[in-house]
């Protein structure tokens, strides 16, 4: 009988402790630190996604900007070509009367000379403010001298 009672008491022990550890926080563990750890890599995790969702969405937007700026470059590319193969039929009929070789001279020269023409007319459209033609602020009497 003796060691009815003590398991009882053994039970009775179990019993009272768990109920202590779920009232007492002191006697229950880390659980309170372990959660708050658990709420902080929470944010962290939702801020991380955030920040990663932002920046997906500017390299996606950088994409599209590359994208355009390829069709702006293939549509001009094309423009040059259609003037290059025009300026061939125009110079086969302005100059029929020239030899093999001096036609292709003229031909190559006539290309240069609307390339650069061409390349000249984008520059100066594009040019920054600092080097657009006229001087202004500091260098404006410098260059009036």
């Amino acid at each position: 009988m003796s060691w009815i009672i003590g398991f009882a008491l053994f039970v009775v022990g179990i019993v009272v402790g768990i109920i202590a550890s779920r009232f007492i926080p002191a006697l229950g563990g880390d659980k309170a630190e372990l959660s708050a750890e658990l709420e902080q890599s929470q944010q962290a995790q939702e801020s991380l996604k955030q920040e990663l969702t932002d920046y997906i969405g500017s390299v996606q937007k950088t994409f599209e900007q590359v994208a355009q700026q390829a069709e702006k470059a293939a549509l001009a590319a094309q423009t040059y070509n259609d003037k290059i193969q025009s300026s061939d039929k125009i110079d086969e009929e302005l100059f029929p009367f020239f030899g093999v070789e001096t036609s292709q001279e003229i031909r190559q020269a006539v290309r240069k000379k609307s390339l650069s023409d061409s390349l000249e007319k984008t520059d100066k459209e594009n040019a920054p403010k600092d080097y657009s033609e006229g001087s202004s602020g500091l260098l404006e009497a410098e260059s009036a001298k």
